[in-house]
């Protein structure tokens, strides 16, 4: 299973070593998360493992599973985008998903309606 992470802190050092335990996942990751992962030394085993990206359309027809753990002001835009990847399956967003009631009535139902778990 292909998976992208967004999130380089708890994004990392949270999901990457779960999704990693099993042998057959791949994830990929922005370059610009490369330097905090060689540096944290619990994580950097995994580098070689991770497949860098410098566009998100270098991935967008490869990505099954979707993490975004970034602020909630962060996650609704990042979610619009990643929401246009073709072959995406379901996406896993962290708590609280907005930054107020509304926005998070509001994305709930544009995640109904794109029909993604």
């Amino acid at each position: 299973m292909n998976y992208n992470i967004y999130g380089s802190k708890f994004g990392l050092y949270g999901y990457l070593p779960a999704i990693f335990k099993n042998k057959k996942n791949k994830v990929f990751l922005p370059k610009k998360y490369f330097k905090f992962l060689k540096n944290r030394k619990d994580l950097n085993k995994y580098a070689s493992r991770v497949t860098w990206y410098s566009r998100i359309s270098e991935i967008k027809k490869k990505i099954k599973y979707c993490i975004i753990a970034k602020r909630p002001k962060c996650q609704i835009v990042l979610c619009k985008k990643i929401l246009e990847f073709e072959n995406l399956k379901h996406l896993y967003l962290e708590k609280p998903i907005a930054t107020n009631h509304t926005s998070a009535k509001k994305l709930l139902k544009y995640l109904k309606k794109k029909e993604k778990n």
